[in-house]
């Protein structure tokens, strides 16, 4: 339940800043615009599955993980 409601805030924090920032570049570069913002959505993606395990490592009853979510998601929030 509890990554049920983290991948949704997840995706729709990229829809949000996927929506204000074709309003921001004319039609003829929203394709590349969106190719550069899900390379890098990936790459974070990618990044966080390498930080989890190692963040398993340190703590295998997920408290460690569930700090880190926390505070990086209050974080991406206040960017927002």
């Amino acid at each position: 339940m509890a990554y049920g409601i983290f991948a949704f805030g997840r995706d729709l924090m990229l829809a949000l800043i996927l929506g204000g920032a074709m309003l921001l570049v004319s039609a003829s570069q929203r394709g590349s615009l969106n190719a550069t913002l899900n390379a890098i959505y990936q790459t974070g993606a990618t990044s966080g599955g390498w930080v989890s395990a190692w963040l398993y490592g340190l703590r295998a009853d997920f408290t460690a993980n569930a700090a880190a979510t926390a505070a990086l998601f209050l974080a991406s929030a206040v960017m927002l």
